[in-house]
C-alpha cells in the first residue's frame, strides 16, 4: 500500500477527532471472539 494513502488515512482520522476514535474503538470491540460469539449464541 502507498504511504500516501496512509499518511492521507492518519490525518483523516486525527481531523475527525474523538468521536471518529469513539467509533472505531466500539466497532474494534465488536470483531473481538468473544463477543461474536455472544452476539451468535443470542441470534441463534
Amino acid at each position: 500500500m502507498d504511504f500516501g494513502i496512509l499518511l492521507a488515512l492518519q490525518e483523516f482520522r486525527n481531523g475527525a477527532g474523538a468521536f471518529l476514535a469513539d467509533f472505531l474503538s466500539k466497532m474494534t470491540f465488536l470483531g473481538e471472539l468473544n463477543t461474536a460469539i455472544v452476539i451468535m449464541a443470542i441470534s441463534y
